[in-house]
């Protein structure tokens, strides 16, 4: 694991790390940019339920990588 990394999600086949959370330090600034691109997007890329519901399964997960991802319409 990375040096200062307390939990990562590994690839199974090469071992490498495929994700790393963001520090804690980092989390709410990302969540404000999230609540921010929400409110401010005209096109969303996927239906706001499915949204909503990202909201509130997957909030520690939101990373710097997933919200690029959402700017880019991927999610």
């Amino acid at each position: 694991m990375p040096p200062g990394v307390l939990f990562a999600v590994y690839d199974n086949k090469t071992r490498q790390p495929e994700y790393i959370p963001p520090e804690y330090s980092d989390v709410p600034p990302l969540m404000e940019a999230l609540v921010l691109w929400i409110h401010t997007e005209k096109e969303l890329p996927i239906p706001i339920k499915e949204i909503a519901e990202l909201f509130h399964v997957k909030p520690i997960t939101i990373t710097k990588w997933s919200i690029s991802w959402l700017n880019r319409g991927i999610i």
